[in-house]
């Protein structure tokens, strides 16, 4: 089970909105549209479902039909406003939200989520405004049965966090800080990876083997956990690059995607476990956000192409060989964010999520793909 979180570049902002809370209801039921949109072997899976405004922000899985994904509806780019958590759950057949008004944080956003098993996932977010103040991060746990409040104390008050959790261990990363943080079972344990390092993505595949990502005074970056010290393992990719995910599918085959800014070239390498190693795709200008791996090579990254801005770009790799597709979006939409992918140990199956918009809407709808199945 590999766990992983990143952080979005763009700013995250959303507006405060009434919520109509009915004691009765607690979830709300949701399955795939008939004859859903279909291209480059990818399936809308969920799209609309929410307020306008809306977005999902980061997916995990352990099974086919064991999903759960994260973000929050009725966003607005005004600053330092919030608006309401989305919380919602794919069991194989349909989508099942968690009604806001049932969590700890009725107003606020949800940035990040991971996975241990069915009955231990985490995920983070950052509370609403009270009373006109701007409040700190929150971070939940389900245990299978219900989703309760995990103590903050330890963790900066500041930041987007970034969960990665495993059998045994659970890391907090701050986004856009050097901060990695450690749960005690009380509170959690911070430490500094090193002056100007900004963190944008975690990932973990066992307690004593865990990665992040980002950069460090304009040069690309990264770090490994090997059980007793993170130690820095820059790529040499020069300047101008900044790193946005990182997956680990072995400890010879890690996996980490960004870009080179100022010229819109995307950046993919590859760490054998000795060095790193930036190859080739078939894109000339774009960023890629998002990536997945199985083990013997099978790698999966999404992001957006400069000439198509208008659906999610998909790169898929067997071997050394790279295939490029572009995946479904509704009618209307004119440009995409592509924020995670996430794979289930055991499967083929593959999730997408992010937001679509059209004309003045930064993000007007939520979106979610997932592969298709076979003969689609």
């Amino acid at each position: 089970m590999v766990s992983r979180a990143r952080h979005e570049a763009v700013l995250i902002v959303a507006v405060a909105v009434a919520l109509v809370c009915t004691a009765a209801v607690t979830v709300i039921a949701l399955s795939e549209a008939r004859g859903a949109a279909t291209a480059g072997g990818w399936t809308i899976s969920s799209s609309g479902r929410y307020r306008p405004q809306a977005r999902i922000v980061d997916i995990a899985a352990v099974g086919g039909s064991d999903v759960w994904a994260v973000g929050a509806e009725s966003v607005s780019e005004e600053p330092l406003s919030y608006g309401v958590p989305v919380l919602t759950h794919w069991d194989g057949a349909r989508w099942t939200r968690v009604a806001p008004q049932t969590l700890p944080l009725p107003y606020g956003e949800l940035n990040g989520i991971s996975m241990v098993s069915g009955s231990e996932v985490w995920a983070t977010g950052r509370l609403g405004p009270t009373a006109g103040e701007q409040r700190g991060p929150y971070v939940l746990r389900h245990d299978g049965m219900s989703w309760g409040a995990v103590p903050v104390t330890g963790l900066p008050q500041v930041g987007h966090l970034l969960p990665a959790a495993v059998r045994g261990r659970t890391w907090m990363a701050v986004a856009g800080s050097p901060v990695v943080a450690t749960y005690t079972g009380k509170g959690w344990r911070a430490e500094s990876l090193g002056e100007h390092v900004r963190i944008s993505s975690i990932t973990a595949r066992s307690e004593d083997d865990a990665w992040v990502v980002g950069d460090r005074l304009g040069r690309a970056y990264a770090a490994h956990w090997d059980g007793g010290v993170w130690e820095a393992l820059p790529p040499p990719t020069g300047r101008g690059v900044i790193l946005s995910d990182v997956h680990a599918a072995s400890a010879t085959e890690v996996w980490a995607v960004g870009g080179e800014f100022g010229v819109n070239r995307p950046v993919l390498l590859h760490w054998d476990g000795r060095a790193w190693e930036r190859l080739a795709v078939p894109l000339e200008h774009g960023d890629l956000s998002a990536v997945t791996a199985a083990s013997g090579g099978r790698v999966w990254v999404a992001g957006t192409d400069r000439e198509r801005p208008d659906r999610p770009l998909i790169l898929r790799s067997a071997g050394r060989r790279w295939t490029k597709s572009y995946g479904p979006v509704p009618s209307g939409t004119d440009h995409v964010s592509v924020n995670a992918l996430t794979r289930a140990d055991g499967t083929e199956r593959v999730w997408l999520a992010g937001s679509t918009g059209g004309g003045k809407a930064r993000w007007g709808r939520d979106l979610i793909l997932r592969t298709a199945d076979p003969g689609r």
